[in-house]
């Protein structure tokens, strides 16, 4: 019987570079499993999770090939909570679903799971996972990077921010901190010790 991987569970705010530092992890042959990404397949086209979402929302949120519109359902969910909770209840379970399917046949010898919301959500299920990774930096470069990356204005992203736990409820549960306030040449000697004391079962 297949012995099921160690769950290194990576975190961080709205910014932070959670995809950078995955895919670090990556170079280092280390399976990732990208909540996000999967998020964006259920919702993209032809996606598993259109059919129950466009019978929950109106066709103003939709693209004209049936996807979902993250510009305008982000905005919906972070101004309207019944909103939120709506697409929370479709999507987390065939997310969760889709994580597990993967942990299940991940090769490496422990397994990274990104999950953005994991302070806010899971923090309860401590026990189920080995380590947590949080990359943290400053608000400010938080807001940088996200508004030119996602196509946010500054009050959207204040109201994802809103919603996010603080930087130090999540520094206070990480096994590791992982200081992206500089270049990527300051995060791959970061990542490169965790890997190793991960290797080492440290």
């Amino acid at each position: 019987m297949k012995t099921r991987p160690k769950i290194v569970v990576l975190t961080g705010g709205i910014g932070s570079g959670k995809t950078t530092v995955s895919a670090i992890f990556k170079e280092f042959n280390v399976d990732v499993i990208d909540t996000d990404l999967i998020s964006s397949k259920l919702t993209g086209k032809n996606g598993q999770a259109l059919k129950k979402l466009q019978e929950n929302f109106e066709p103003k949120f939709f693209n004209v090939d049936g996807s979902l519109n993250k510009e305008l359902i982000r905005y919906e969910i972070f101004s309207n909570d019944k909103a939120k909770l709506k697409i929370e209840k479709i999507l987390h379970p065939m997310i969760a679903k889709k994580v597990e399917m993967e942990t299940l046949n991940a090769k490496s010898p422990y397994v990274v799971q990104v999950i953005p919301l994991w302070v806010e959500k899971n923090k309860n299920l401590r026990s189920k996972i080995w380590k947590l990774v949080v990359v943290d930096c400053y608000e400010n470069i938080q807001k940088q990077r996200a508004t030119n990356r996602s196509k946010i204005d500054a009050s959207t992203f204040n109201k994802i921010k809103l919603n996010q736990a603080s930087r130090l409820s999540r520094i206070e549960l990480a096994d590791y901190v992982i200081d992206n306030n500089g270049t990527i040449d300051t995060l791959e000697p970061q990542v490169s010790k965790i890997h190793n004391l991960l290797l080492n079962n440290v």
